[in-house]
C-alpha cells in the first residue's frame, strides 16, 4: 500500500517585548506580528524537535474515507476521539 502522510510539526516563535494589558492580549498581538507564511526560511525562528499529529491518507484514493488521524502520546488531546492504538 502507498500512503500520503501529513506531518504536523511545531515551530517555536519567540516574540519579544509585547506591550499589552493582559497575557491573552499579548498572545493576539504576537500572532498578528508574525508573518507565519514566511517561517520556513526565516533565521530567527527554530523548529521544535517534535511533531504534534499526523493525517494519513490512502495514496490516490478518490475520497478521504480511509484517512486516519494519529498523535504522539503527549499530543493525543489534539484528537477529538482517541484510542491508545492511535499513538505513534
Amino acid at each position: 500500500m502507498a500512503y500520503d502522510v501529513h506531518v504536523f510539526t511545531l515551530v517555536r516563535v519567540k516574540v519579544q517585548g509585547i506591550e499589552a494589558d493582559t497575557m491573552p492580549e499579548a498572545i493576539e498581538q504576537a500572532k498578528a506580528s508574525v508573518e507565519f507564511d514566511a517561517l520556513l526560511s526565516h533565521s530567527e525562528y527554530n523548529w521544535a524537535e517534535e511533531h504534534s499529529h499526523y493525517l494519513v491518507d490512502l495514496h490516490g484514493a478518490p475520497d478521504y474515507s480511509e484517512s486516519r488521524w494519529y498523535a504522539d502520546k503527549e499530543h493525543r488531546f489534539l484528537l477529538n476521539r482517541h484510542s491508545p492504538d492511535e499513538d505513534v
